[in-house]
């Protein structure tokens, strides 16, 4: 049979370990954000390529039928 002075250090390490898990799981969901930004960041800075090529293009048709 557990003595009590046992059951209290298990459960002190049960609370512990519930506490580093807690403190992963939100170093996880800061570096999803961290990616998710930077995904974003990438997604407007290829429109932005994307827009400056449309106009480039636009610019050489209009030069050409010049």
């Amino acid at each position: 049979m557990l003595s009590i002075a046992t059951v209290r250090k298990s459960t002190a390490t049960v609370r512990k370990s519930t506490a580093s898990v807690s403190k992963s799981t939100a170093t996880v969901s800061k570096s999803t954000a961290t990616v998710s930004k930077s995904t974003a960041t990438v997604s407007k800075s290829t429109a932005t390529v994307s827009s400056s090529t449309a106009s480039s293009r636009d610019f050489y048709r209009w030069w050409s039928d010049g």
